[in-house]
């Protein structure tokens, strides 16, 4: 068995899990993303496949969605646990302001120069997450996170996976509004974790979550579960 499905600290005792049947599911699933995206690595994504699969959470947060290759993950774990709904936060609009431009370092390149329209995106993530059972699982909000917080009640999020905004002072923002609505125990992931606009998150989370170093790819996408 994975070593990381026996490391997993949050395990639902009356949950049934066949170890086979989750293996040849998820390399089914991983097996898309090649065509997908080039965001996420598929070792990247088979771990967080597997926490959803074995944390079984039914209210799921994902800010930040773009092509929306972690939703895809997340949304068919779900549909394997058949319970779960994911949230996918996202203006799904990307022309950074020019005031903060120097705030997204290494990516500043790349969001200015892209030629995306942002309304094609948003109807392409709709077709692919809107195929057969996942629209079950998958609950699109095309609207700014901080406007969105307000949605959800104080300990209520059973996992957030933060992929937002890269400026410092945004992204942070973000984690404070959004931490009270994580229950206790919660999980939280980090994606990025590794840039310096992010290390006042990572030091906010050290101390207020407990850090899961076998869950974590690297220092890229880390997972913190709530204290």
């Amino acid at each position: 068995m994975n070593k990381h499905l026996i490391n997993l600290l949050i395990i639902p005792t009356t949950a049934l899990f066949s170890q086979n049947n989750w293996d040849n599911y998820k390399v089914s699933i991983l097996s898309q993303f090649n065509t997908l995206s080039f965001w996420s690595p598929p070792q990247k994504v088979g771990l967080i496949m597997d926490y959803v699969a074995l944390a079984k959470p039914q209210l799921c947060v994902e800010i930040g969605s773009f092509q929306g290759a972690i939703s895809f993950a997340i949304g068919n774990t779900l549909a394997f646990n058949q319970k779960g709904i994911l949230h996918t936060i996202d203006k799904w609009q990307y022309t950074p302001d020019e005031s903060k431009k120097s705030e997204y370092n290494q990516f500043a390149n790349f969001w200015y120069a892209i030629d995306t329209d942002g309304d094609l995106l948003y109807l392409d993530f709709l077709a692919r997450h809107f195929q057969g059972n996942l629209r079950n699982y998958i609950h699109p909000l095309r609207i700014e996170s901080l406007k969105a917080v307000k949605l959800f009640s104080d300990d209520s999020i059973d996992m957030l996976f933060l992929d937002g905004d890269f400026s410092q002072e945004y992204a942070l923002n973000e984690l404070i509004q959004y931490f009270p609505k994580v229950k206790k125990g919660g999980g939280i992931w980090l994606n990025r974790a590794d840039l310096e606009s992010k290390h006042l998150l990572v030091k906010y989370l050290m101390e207020t979550c407990q850090h899961q170093n076998s869950w974590s790819y690297g220092i890229e996408c880390v997972l913190f579960t709530k204290k």
